[in-house]
């Protein structure tokens, strides 16, 4: 192998990691947006029954 053959190859892994780490990125993103929607959707339901416990204090 000589020396143009090595850079290539060398190349080509940079490039593969680094489309890896892009890849790894974009999932904990994608990972971190659930979990925050999941935070929202907890919240909410949270409101509601608050909601739903002052109404029945309403009541009583």
């Amino acid at each position: 192998m000589d020396i143009s053959e090595i850079i290539t190859t060398t190349s080509k892994k940079i490039a593969g990691t680094a489309q890896k780490m892009v890849s790894i990125a974009e999932n904990l993103s994608n990972g971190l947006k659930l979990i925050d929607s999941i935070g929202i959707m907890i919240e909410q339901e949270i409101k509601k029954m608050d909601k739903m416990l002052d109404f029945g204090r309403i009541c009583i």
